[in-house]
């Protein structure tokens, strides 16, 4: 009789054990996650969706524009939010708009990508230079920010509108702090007649067609471009060039929104998708697309340097400064 009640108890743990792993998938959760890129976005959906079910709403493409709007009218719409800048989850810590949640995950986190509060970093992203191989010997490419300074470059460079895009917005900030913390820097570009794309991965884009020779483009997308052309055995036409002054660094967070009126469910599966994230696979499935993971367990893309010289941000400061950076922007590029 004992050794029954034994095997029934070891059954009824068994079957708890199995409902916790397949709660969530059974459940009528279901969240909506803000993320970019595109096709990052699409595939992350379909593995987590593989083993949870239909449960995500995703919205895609530069969405930060969208977080600001639904901020301000105080309803945000997303459960998860992942990529883009960390400036812009500052603005969500300081206004009490994100959940606080520590990840299993967290702990295989490199040192140098590890935060407090209440957002993780799950990728690096750096802004560097990018030109057309087909206009620019590799040993005339620009070797630093400031060559980009020189006449031979007037009308034939370009970089990402900060107004459009959050990543566009962290390069401007970090080529201001990194030049003095004056405009001097983007005057002298104003003055070079650079050119303006809709965000800055996009510069990619505008370089490859030729109607600019060189960028300020972020790498992640300068590699997705050289990967794709030599998959279908074409030279590419973009080269890469790490800057001598140091890249920007712009790290991608991310985050639950805080939202007490979610069900316990959803927040459940907010949280399983953010481990989902900054999972082994999940951060393969990112470094397929060029960004760099934030594991030791998980190989950088190639083409990524071994070591990377970058410049230090103050992403504080970006933050807190936020309205009256984009209206100097503004103000500059009109020439004042």
């Amino acid at each position: 009789m004992l050794k029954s009640r034994k095997i029934l108890l070891a059954l009824l743990g068994l079957s708890v054990l199995a409902w916790g792993i397949q709660g969530i998938a059974d459940s009528s959760a279901k969240i909506t996650v803000y993320m970019s890129p595109i096709p990052l976005a699409q595939e992350l959906e379909a593995a987590f969706e593989a083993e949870h079910g239909d449960v995500l709403t995703v919205v895609s493409g530069p969405w930060c524009r969208r977080v600001r709007a639904e901020m301000e009218a105080g309803d945000i719409r997303a459960d998860v939010l992942y990529g883009a800048d960390p400036s812009i989850y500052l603005l969500l810590r300081d206004a009490g708009q994100l959940l606080p949640y520590s990840s299993p995950e967290a702990a295989a986190v490199k040192p140098g990508f590890r935060t407090e509060g209440p957002f993780a970093l799950a990728n690096g992203r750096y802004a560097v230079i990018v030109y057309n191989t087909r206009f620019v010997p590799a040993e005339e490419a620009p070797k630093g920010w400031d060559d980009l300074l020189d006449p031979k470059w007037r009308g034939r460079v370009v970089i990402g509108d900060p107004l459009l895009c959050s990543a566009a917005f962290a390069i401007v900030c970090g080529l201001v702090q990194s030049h003095g913390f004056d405009w001097d820097y983007i005057r002298a570009l104003r003055e070079n007649e650079v050119m303006l794309a809709a965000t800055a991965g996009k510069v990619a884009e505008v370089v490859a067609s030729g109607e600019a020779w060189a960028g300020i483009c972020v790498h992640d997308a300068a590699l997705r471009m050289i990967n794709r052309a030599r998959k279908r055995g074409l030279e590419p036409v973009l080269g890469i060039v790490w800057p001598e002054e140091g890249a920007i660094p712009i790290p991608r967070p991310v985050a639950i929104v805080r939202d007490e009126e979610r069900p316990e469910e959803d927040t459940a599966l907010a949280k399983a998708f953010l481990d989902f994230v900054l999972s082994p696979e999940g951060q393969r499935i990112a470094a397929k697309y060029g960004f760099i993971p934030v594991r030791a367990d998980v190989p950088a893309p190639e083409g990524i340097p071994e070591e990377i010289r970058a410049t230090a941000l103050d992403w504080d400061w970006i933050s807190r400064h936020d309205r009256i950076l984009r209206d100097k922007w503004r103000a500059v590029m009109a020439g004042g």
